[in-house]
């Protein structure tokens, strides 16, 4: 399997998983960086202790 396919594969499993958790907000995951619940606090760098000390040390 070439790089391209095997990112692909991802892609769609990851895809598939969002919309089958029902995490994917509309109009879904496919083809697309997706919008998903709990995005907001995934943004806030703040609440997430292992990239804030990332940031800390960098």
């Amino acid at each position: 399997m070439d790089i391209e396919k095997a990112k692909r594969a991802v892609r769609e499993a990851v895809w598939s998983r969002l919309e089958q958790a029902g995490q994917a907000l509309p109009p879904g995951a496919q083809g697309r960086i997706p919008d998903f619940v709990g995005a907001e606090l995934a943004a806030e760098i703040d609440a997430i202790p292992v990239l804030k000390a990332s940031a800390a040390s960098g």
